[in-house]
């Protein structure tokens, strides 16, 4: 009992020592020493049966480490088997060295089975590690361990000024995913992730979702592997759909669409953060011109001033709303025949205290893209509707007005239910409102727009 009162004490110790190995050797000597003075070790009288307890159920409790643990009740086993042979009589050194060698495979059985749990818990716990840092069905790494890895990289090798984030993706995959399938999609993103690899090979590749892949790669070193990038994947569309990879297809209502690898490039600087240097190259891809012959953009003084105006559009709309930096504008529209005044549209100008006048083309494209045109419209409307107002009070005859609406305007809203109550807000007759549909295209943005008709057609 003293030994195992021993062995409790060392226990509670070694659960405050960070050197479980050696807290393990402190416990093993007395449990070492009561089974060599106390006859064989599996004579229960002389209390040597705490030496196989502890031999089995110890080292898995003590250490982490399998080749650890397996090693230490080797190295026991054999130290009591030579110091038995030098203490005790043949008899019992045969007795002991059969038990203990069953101890032995007893220790190594019991360390296997709870080392079994414990490493799959591992493994499961690597996998964690794993999702954290690479695209699951790429392999790549994600955007967020990707700039953790070329941060350091810069950092280690000063390449601020010397290095290019390099931003692929694939202009008209939706189309692609449509007409090919989904599985098509995917396979086509595991083969361009794969050719990345190979021609990037000394890079930091990433995927930032979707069909957005990154590189980090020195300067010059992005030209030949972009060239040779294109040339896989051409053999690619070539061998799986016999098309090039700039091929076009017409849907189903007729229209011309096409799949295209675009490249953006924006160079890497101390001034600017490289998450913001990502969006950059992300900026350059999506205004590639269709027309270039190796579909690369490189972000420069145009494509800044246009990112610096889109922040600023989209940071300033309400701020224009409130203090009516936007001014409502009537085209009129006369009668060929009689010269008469017959209608009027509605345009909408920003007058900006920074900018000065501001043309619809400016601003539309960025707010519908954004889906944020719907404040434009909904402040036209009610201006339409307060000069309605003022010309019944002063008697003035009201024409019919036009005003373009969005089809973005009527998603996330109820478009005619916030135009009615306007129109009460105005003390208006509601049966002044018409819509009609149409399927053009104004101010080269407007695809699918919807004209509404302020008053009674003439």
């Amino acid at each position: 009992m003293v030994v195992l009162g021993f062995l409790s004490t060392f226990t509670d110790l070694n659960k405050r020592c960070t050197h479980a190995t050696f807290a393990f050797y402190i416990m093993q000597i007395p449990a070492f020493v009561a089974a060599i003075l106390m006859g064989t070790i599996l004579d229960p009288k002389k209390m040597a049966i705490t030496f196989i307890i502890f031999l089995v159920t110890l080292p898995v409790l003590i250490l982490d480490t399998p080749w650890h643990i397996i090693l230490d009740e080797t190295i026991w086993t054999i130290i009591f088997i030579i110091f038995v042979a030098l203490f005790k009589v043949p008899s019992l050194f045969y007795t002991d060295v059969i038990h203990c060698l069953l101890a032995y495979a007893c220790a190594i059985l019991a360390t296997l089975i709870v080392l079994n749990s414990r490493l799959e818990s591992i493994s499961n716990y690597s996998k964690m590690l794993l999702a954290n840092t690479t695209d699951k069905r790429t392999g790549l790494y994600n955007d967020t361990y990707f700039i953790e890895q070329a941060k350091k990289k810069l950092d280690e090798e000063d390449l601020y000024g010397h290095a290019y984030i390099l931003q692929y993706d694939f202009h008209g995959m939706r189309f692609f995913n449509k007409s090919k399938g989904y599985d098509a999609g995917d396979r086509l993103l595991v083969k361009f992730a794969d050719c990345l690899r190979a021609v990037y090979s000394s890079c930091l590749i990433a995927r930032f979702g979707e069909d957005h892949f990154v590189v980090l790669c020195k300067e010059h070193e992005w030209r030949h592997p972009h060239e040779l990038l294109r040339y896989m994947m051409d053999h690619y569309f070539v061998e799986q759909y016999s098309k090039h990879l700039c091929y076009t297809e017409k849907n189903k209502n007729g229209q011309r669409l096409r799949i295209q690898l675009h490249c953006g490039i924006c160079l890497i600087t101390e001034e600017e953060s490289l998450p913001t240097t990502c969006e950059h190259a992300r900026v350059a891809c999506h205004n590639v011109k269709d027309d270039s012959y190796d579909q690369v953009r490189e972000y420069d003084r145009e494509l800044s001033e246009n990112t610096e105006m889109e922040w600023y559009i989209l940071n300033h709309i309400d701020e224009a709303v409130e203090k009516h930096y936007l001014q409502v504008y009537y085209q009129p529209v006369f009668r060929a025949m009689s010269g008469k005044l017959c209608s009027e549209e509605a345009l909408s100008r920003w007058q900006d205290p920074h900018y000065g006048l501001l043309p619809p083309s400016r601003f539309i494209p960025i707010l519908e893209e954004n889906k944020q045109l719907y404040k434009v419209d909904l402040y036209a409307i009610e201006q339409v509707l307060k000069d309605f107002q003022a010309k019944e009070e002063a008697g003035i005859q009201i024409v019919s007005v036009s005003i373009n609406l969005s089809r973005y305007d009527f998603m996330g809203r109820d478009m005619v239910k916030i135009i009615s109550d306007l129109i009460d807000q105005y003390h208006l007759a509601r049966k002044i409102l018409k819509m009609r549909s149409n399927v053009s295209m104004r101010l080269g943005s407007r695809s699918g727009w919807m004209t509404l008709v302020l008053a009674t057609l003439l």
